[in-house]
């Protein structure tokens, strides 16, 4: 009896295992058709929703834009024209992204750059010009790299008031030139230029006057025009190495 007792035991056992085994078998059959429904409708919804074109995707539109400091000063601006802000000094509209000392100077402007301010006055530019401008904590241009819509490339580094050295590349007019000049005195004091026919170096007095000229043209014969300050008359000393020596 014992043993007959113990061995339905045992199955009785085994019958409630397996019972919990369907149950669970069941639950798991239950959420894998749920989960298999739920992907499905994510897929149809994806299906369904119209995808962003790519050069929609993570596109921010504005006008301008406004960065301020810790202290909620205006430092950086960008707009199309600029934003208008009370902190800026100047007030002359420009399409390019402008940084602003503390005291509201522009210290740096890349894009479409605004005439450059020398000496404190703003002073009307020669064409329009597009690319870097670097100014002094007052707001006076000291550097800036740019191409000037008339067909001009042009390097510049500058005194505080004036230009002092500038490296242009002009199409329209067909040169490339290097321009040299002091704080003061008369413009240009050392220059060289190239266009297609000619190569020149020009050296100047502290007025401006040239003294000393170094040409070749093509087909033509070097020269080196010394001139004298008196007469402001024109010498070609290689002219007397090119005549023979009379006898």
């Amino acid at each position: 009896m014992n043993e007959e007792h113990q061995a339905d035991d045992r199955i009785s056992r085994l019958e409630a295992r397996l019972e919990r085994l369907q149950q669970r078998l069941a639950w798991m059959l239950g959420a894998w058709v749920l989960s298999l429904a739920a992907v499905f409708a994510l897929g149809a919804a994806a299906q369904s929703k119209p995808v962003p074109a790519p050069d929609q995707e993570d596109v921010l539109r504005v006008r301008g834009l406004i960065v301020e400091d810790a202290a909620g000063r205006a430092r950086i601006l960008i707009g199309a024209p600029l934003p208008s802000t009370p902190e800026r000094k100047r007030r002359d509209p420009a399409t390019a992204m402008v940084f602003l000392g503390e005291d509201g100077a522009d210290r740096m402007v890349v894009g479409f750059t605004p005439d450059p301010q020398i000496s404190g006055k703003l002073v009307q530019r020669i064409s329009p010009s597009v690319g870097l401008q670097i100014n002094d904590p007052a707001g006076n241009e000291r550097t800036g790299y740019g191409y000037l819509e008339m067909g001009r490339v042009v390097l510049g580094i500058d005194w505080k008031n004036r230009e002092a050295l500038t490296l242009s590349v002009d199409d329209r007019q067909g040169f490339t030139a290097l321009m040299m000049q002091g704080s003061e005195g008369g413009y240009e004091r050392c220059g060289l230029y190239v266009d297609n026919q000619t190569s020149v170096m020009k050296i100047a007095g502290v007025d401006g006057l040239e003294r000393l000229i170094l040409k070749t043209s093509a087909n033509q014969p070097a020269e080196m025009l010394v001139v004298d300050p008196a007469t402001r008359t024109f010498e070609d000393v290689m002219k007397a190495l090119r005549t023979p020596a009379e006898p």
